[in-house]
């Protein structure tokens, strides 16, 4: 319970509050007609939204902007947005939380980065270095570290100080929405 409390202390210092029915604040959305980030899986796939941002859970202080999508083992990952792959780790096995889990990160010409995480052994498709384009294949979705079941965990980075998490909105998202996903919605690519 002091744990508990602990992560709750460091979330509202880090610039969450309490409103409505969500635990925390997440605001400054980008026009979803304007994005320019596509959902991280391919058109006509559909799939829920597990954890939304501002989540008591785990997305909460600098990772308030992150999503998980629930989706089966091996289901293709896509680029969200173009860009340089940063960082890659394919070597944990599925269905083992006590390792760090499989990632892509993926820089964009603004600066931000695009981390795709939980992702199957041995499955990404990019090297680090590799350009990657908007709706490129780039890698499998599994269930490699942390993890409370297969999803793909998806959130974008500002690159410079600390880490911390921006607003973003999809701009293929078949059902109509404004703002961030909501939880246990189910949403299509187009």
């Amino acid at each position: 319970m002091l744990r508990l409390g602990w992560f709750l202390f460091l979330a509202m210092v880090m610039g969450c509050s309490s409103k409505g029915s969500q635990p925390y604040v997440c605001e400054d959305y980008p026009s979803a007609s304007t994005s320019s980030y596509i959902l991280p899986f391919e058109k006509g796939e559909s799939f829920t939204v597990s954890q939304s941002n501002c989540s008591s859970t785990s997305h909460f202080g600098n990772s308030k902007y992150a999503y998980d999508f629930s989706m089966p083992m091996g289901t293709k990952v896509i680029a969200a947005r173009a860009g340089e792959v940063l960082n890659v780790k394919q070597s944990d096995y599925d269905n083992n939380p006590g390792l760090e889990g499989n990632y892509i990160n993926i820089l964009h010409e603004d600066g931000t980065v695009a981390s795709y995480r939980h992702l199957s052994r041995k499955s990404v498709m990019v090297q680090v270095g590799d350009l990657v384009g908007q709706g490129d294949q780039i890698a499998l979705s599994g269930n490699s570290g942390k993890s409370t079941g297969p999803h793909l965990h998806f959130v974008v980075w500002k690159k410079r100080g600390l880490p911390e998490s921006i607003p973003i909105t999809f701009s293929n998202v078949n059902e109509s929405h404004e703002g961030m996903l909501k939880e246990k919605q189910t949403y299509s690519a187009k």
